[in-house]
């Protein structure tokens, strides 16, 4: 009796909606860069309209840039697509270049008193044949910084603080250490590297080995939980290494689980015995980091990594291979140790991959590379800066205590054994132009990278907060579709006010600098 509930009970409301009724569309994170978007109920011979937007950060390769719109190939031509119409415009690219498409046939035109370059194909009964890569150069080709800030109108939170991004290219000069190296090429035989990504991988390597100097050696492993090794061990690279590298893929069948920490290990240890004295080990991962076994939380990956390979031992390079790699998890993989992620999308030749990767295992990289920021940047992200590679770029984004910087930024590190520092005069003042209006969003995105590593309930409760206030999604929440404001309303939901709408259309007004001392 004592016991008993004295509080009231609850009172009901009841909301009524309109019908016919839908039931609501889903979008949530699964692994990796891929979401899954359900919409329920669809009827027979019925249809549903889906409109997804989306912002990408598109990575420089080989001085261009490709963005891959992911398309399906069925050899049987089976996929039949009732009516297809593409409209892509790009702005703020290097216009004496232009644009070019690889995969389809798109007819160009200049849009926007010719500011833009447009493609476009309307095709029925569209059969696909594989991803559409768009291929571009930015006009800035010789700058080392650019810098984009954007006001934000004040809201009723009272967020009227600018933000900021910075895109680092630094010019880094030719590593003087020409030494013969030993380098350990693991390609991930898991089941999800079935059919044409593992096929790609294996002329990566292929490519990869012949390549390679001459004085160094190789030595090819194809690992899920397990490990198994070319016949010869460490051998000397060139065209003779390559054919062997090609017949022992071409044997192998990808099938089993992924344990990316064990394929480390396992690679270390294999060439224990083999080793000159001194010669620090290079494990170079080839795959798409689709973890089923062992270690799956990016942290852990990096301190697991980190614990095979300290400073000193060698590095590990992470090659992702397909636009829908797990480049978080890869990235932490090459971040414990020591070294860089290299992506291998659709589109861009196997060659061009190769070098690539090699570049960041020959020690054309910074390591452990430093940015230290003038007065009036906060909440800078990331903290700790991964291994920068020759041509690659690194986005910081910050909060800007006042509308207006002026200083110098200074970036120090290491390339090979030597030391590296360049300094970079920036003068930033935040702009309310539209086409700057990525940048919130930007930011947001790249502090929910740095609390996912961090992890904890604290770390979670930021990234959700982050996630609803711009609209950036997340592992922790879900984009819900409904009809109305009486469904939000019925769901007990409230419209959350994100982040400044930015459209694409409208190039983005930056500041680019060169580095001061010469390299």
């Amino acid at each position: 009796k004592n016991a008993a509930p004295t509080a009231p009970r609850p009172v009901e409301e009841i909301f009524w909606v309109p019908g016919p009724w839908r039931d609501p569309a889903l979008l949530e994170w699964k692994r990796g860069g891929r979401f899954e978007l359900r919409i329920f109920p669809i009827p027979a011979r019925g249809a549903r309209r889906v409109v997804l937007s989306y912002t990408q950060t598109v990575q420089p390769v080989g001085g261009v840039r490709r963005y891959t719109y992911p398309l399906p190939y069925d050899a049987k031509g089976s996929t039949v697509v009732e009516s297809f119409h593409l409209d892509a415009q790009v702005v703020g690219h290097d216009q004496a270049q232009g644009v070019r498409a690889s995969g389809y046939k798109l007819a160009s035109a200049r849009n926007n008193g010719g500011a833009a370059d447009r493609l476009e194909m309307s095709e029925q009964r569209f059969q696909p044949a594989g991803d559409l890569v768009l291929e571009y150069a930015l006009p800035s080709g010789t700058s080392e910084l650019d810098a984009w800030a954007y006001q934000p109108e004040a809201t009723a939170n009272g967020d009227d603080g600018a933000y900021v991004a910075l895109a680092i290219r630094p010019k880094l000069p030719r590593a003087k250490d020409d030494a013969a190296h030993e380098q350990v090429i693991v390609v991930d035989r898991s089941r999800s590297m079935v059919g044409e990504r593992f096929a790609r991988a294996r002329a990566l390597v292929t490519a990869m080995v012949r390549e390679m100097d001459e004085r160094d050696r190789v030595k090819v492993m194809a690992c899920d939980t397990t490990c198994q090794s070319w016949p010869g061990g460490l051998i000397e690279a060139g065209a003779s290494a390559a054919e062997a590298a090609e017949r022992f893929l071409g044997a192998t069948q990808p099938d089993g689980a992924a344990d990316v920490v064990e394929m480390v290990r396992l690679a270390r240890d294999g060439v224990k015995g083999e080793r000159r004295s001194g010669k620090p080990l290079h494990i170079v991962y080839v795959g798409d980091g689709g973890v089923s076994a062992g270690p799956s939380k990016p942290d852990h990956v990096t301190a697991a990594v980190r614990k095979l390979m300290p400073e000193g031992e060698g590095s590990v390079t992470a090659v992702a291979v397909g636009a829908d790699a797990d480049a978080a998890l890869l990235g932490e993989m090459a971040r414990g140790g020591g070294g860089v992620l290299v992506p291998f999308v659709p589109g861009e030749r196997a060659s061009e991959a190769a070098l690539s990767a090699l570049s960041a295992s020959y020690g054309t990289a910074l390591r452990s590379p430093e940015l230290v920021l003038p007065a009036g940047f906060v909440a800078v992200a990331p903290t700790q800066l991964d291994t920068m590679r020759a041509g690659s770029e690194t986005v910081v984004v910050a909060r800007m205590t006042s509308p207006q910087i002026e200083g110098e930024a200074v970036l120090r590190g290491k390339v090979g054994q030597e030391p590296f520092e360049q300094r970079y005069p920036i003068k930033i003042l935040a702009s309310r132009d539209a086409g700057n209006a990525f940048v919130p969003r930007l930011y947001a995105a790249s502090r929910i990278a740095e609390l996912e590593r961090a992890g904890g309930d604290t770390a979670k409760q930021g990234i959700v907060e982050l996630s609803k206030r711009f609209s950036v999604a997340s592992r922790y929440t879900s984009l819900l579709v409904l009809e109305s404001e009486t469904m939000l309303t019925a769901f007990g939901l409230k419209r959350s006010q994100g982040a400044p709408q930015w459209t694409g259309e409208v190039a983005a007004q930056g500041r680019s600098t060169r580095g001061t001392v010469a390299v």
